[in-house]
C-alpha cells in the first residue's frame, strides 16, 4: 500500500506547489476572478510562496520517509 500512496502524495504535493505558485502576486484590480472566493483567494495570493515553501517542507519530509522506508 505504500508503494502506491507515497508517490501519488509526492505528485499531489508537487501539483500544489505549482498551483499555489501560479496564483497572481496582487489580488486587486479590474480582474474579476479575483474577488471569486473572496478572502480565501485573496489571503492564498498575498502569502502564496509561504504556501509553497510549507509544501515544499512537505515534499522533503515524505522524499526522507521514502528513503528510509
Amino acid at each position: 500500500m505504500k508503494g502506491v500512496l507515497l508517490p501519488l502524495l509526492v505528485f499531489w504535493v508537487v501539483f500544489g506547489i505549482a498551483n499555489a505558485l501560479s496564483l497572481p502576486s496582487q489580488c486587486g484590480g479590474s480582474s474579476d476572478w479575483a474577488t471569486f472566493g473572496s478572502e480565501p483567494l485573496l489571503f492564498a495570493c498575498e502569502h502564496k510562496l509561504a504556501f509553497a515553501a510549507v509544501l515544499v517542507v512537505a515534499l522533503i519530509v515524505m522524499v526522507v520517509k521514502l528513503r528510509r522506508a
